[in-house]
């Protein structure tokens, strides 16, 4: 199953203390959601079931855009897309977070990861 996010590449940031000093908040919420979101649209749209059984991720990450693809991968452009400022493990850990429930059932299902930073894709469908 191969999916395109077509956002901007977002890291995961850790939730820190509300300033009133009760509680706590979490930066990543929103667009967690929204990526949550296209996932379960894009799956759907390609007519595919969430995944139950242990899963291999590729992800190729671009200034614009996110390529998914939960089957092993060979070949990666080095560097990081300028425009990019998010450290690659915090862009993987909130898509990983996203496909939860949207792709696959739980995070645990996965026993490899492969990314990499790419040229933008293109939905070409």
């Amino acid at each position: 199953m191969k999916l395109i996010l077509p956002l901007p590449p977002h890291g995961f940031q850790r939730p820190r203390p509300k300033a009133s000093g009760k509680g706590y908040y979490s930066p990543h919420d929103g667009v967690l959601q929204e990526t949550r979101m296209l996932l379960r649209q894009a799956r759907k749209h390609a007519r595919e079931a969430i995944l139950d059984g242990p899963v291999s991720v590729s992800m190729g990450i671009g200034a614009q855009s996110t390529s998914i693809e939960v089957t092993p991968t060979v070949g990666a452009e080095p560097g990081r897309p300028k425009g990019v400022r998010a450290d690659l493990d915090n862009i993987v850990k909130l898509v990983l977070d996203a496909c939860q429930e949207a792709v696959y059932v739980d995070d645990r299902q996965v026993v490899a990861l492969d990314a990499w930073f790419v040229s933008d894709y293109t939905d070409n469908r």
